[in-house]
């Protein structure tokens, strides 16, 4: 009780002076205090509680304002960071392709010269076509891989995909593609927004299969549905086939991926079965042949 005394009085503290901010007793209202606002002091107390409450009010939402907006650019981060490291790692594959394709001419190259002088100035020029149109394919890479229209790639691209696709009386491929609904009319016809690319495999014990080789929804129309359409669509033409299987590849850090496809009853076989995948390219493939050739093929090397 003594905190609730008066210092100079030993009053109880009963009043509660507003002009002076100052608790007070009886004596200091008829004192020094005299003709001042007063008010009891527990209900000065709860005035003061609640006016408190009203602050952290405000307070809390503003932290769960800002806690949202955290998690919000959290999120962003994120999957701007899982873009740009698929982006990244796209062109280093490419790039380093390229510069494993040049490495092997110069090679080549240098072996034609050392062996057969009297066709070196033949050779150094078909060399220098083929280096041009090197160069001329890596300077065409480079412009699709800053085009901000991913469908441009697969239809200036020169992969041989208009030619394989639908050029050929048997096309290697099949291929689905999402259109933008818009009841105006365009000149130019239909915007394709996704496309979902697929073909033949073969398996030893359950015969064909099908190979959902490409799934792309262009960014600004990712969330609606596409992918789920295209990929259900993908499905429907496997069975339609009578395909085995419906079998794709995905990247171990593309989260995002996996789940769409697991939760879409997609299995994990390189968990379940140990699976890796494992590729030959042109030069792999050349390499084989040529040392192949030169150890006579000996069976015993089988």
């Amino acid at each position: 009780m003594e905190s609730r005394e008066c210092s100079v009085h030993k009053k109880i503290l009963e009043y509660y002076c507003t002009e002076d901010n100052t608790c007070i007793c009886t004596i200091c209202v008829a004192g020094e205090h005299q003709g001042h606002q007063m008010e009891i002091l527990d209900k000065a107390s709860e005035k003061k509680k609640e006016t408190l409450r009203n602050v952290l009010q405000k307070l809390l939402t503003k932290r769960e304002e800002t806690e949202e907006r955290v998690q919000s650019l959290q999120e962003h981060r994120r999957k701007v960071e899982e873009e740009e490291a698929g982006d990244t790692e796209r062109v280093t594959a490419l790039f380093r392709d390229l510069r494993g394709r040049l490495e092997d001419l110069e090679k080549r190259v240098l072996v034609e010269i050392s062996g057969r002088a009297e066709r070196v100035s033949i050779s150094i020029r078909d060399l220098e076509i083929k280096k041009e149109e090197l160069s001329r394919k890596m300077r065409h890479i480079e412009e699709l891989c800053n085009t901000t229209e991913p469908l441009t790639v697969l239809q200036e691209s020169d992969t041989g995909l208009r030619r394989d696709g639908f050029e050929e009386p048997s096309p290697l491929f099949h291929c689905l593609v999402a259109e933008e609904e818009d009841e105006q009319k365009r000149a130019e016809g239909p915007r394709l927004v996704g496309y979902a690319l697929s073909h033949y495999i073969y398996n030893t014990f359950k015969g064909r299969a099908l190979y959902l080789e490409d799934l792309f929804v262009m960014p600004q129309y990712r969330g609606k549905g596409i992918g789920s359409k295209l990929l259900t669509a993908t499905a429907e033409l496997c069975l339609s086939l009578g395909c085995a299987r419906l079998q794709l590849s995905v990247l171990d850090w593309n989260q995002s991926a996996i789940s769409f496809y697991q939760s879409r009853g997609g299995r994990n076989m390189s968990k379940e079965e140990g699976w890796l995948m494992i590729w030959f390219f042109p030069d792999d493939l050349q390499q084989m042949v040529s040392k192949n050739a030169e150890q006579d093929g000996d069976p015993g090397l089988l």
